[in-house]
């Protein structure tokens, strides 16, 4: 599911990178939090966007190659 909706994740799990054959990745640029809220809109569709929180989550997006128009369509 991850390689199919992040461009990120689909290079770092599909392609013969160093990060495919770890059993931990360091993810770098993003807080746990942030990490987190992606993977669940990435499992659910679902979003809790707010006041405190768009900029946040627009830019993990950005970071994952995960499609914003998905974020706020």
């Amino acid at each position: 599911m991850l390689a199919a909706t992040s461009d990120y994740f689909r290079a770092m799990l599909l392609s013969p990178t160093k990060e495919s054959q770890e059993n931990t990745v360091d993810m770098k640029g993003l807080s746990a939090s942030a990490l987190q809220h992606m993977i669940d809109f990435i499992y659910t569709g679902q979003l809790e966007l707010d006041f405190e929180n768009l900029i946040e989550m627009l830019n993990a997006a950005s970071h994952l190659q995960v499609d914003d128009e998905g974020l706020l369509g």
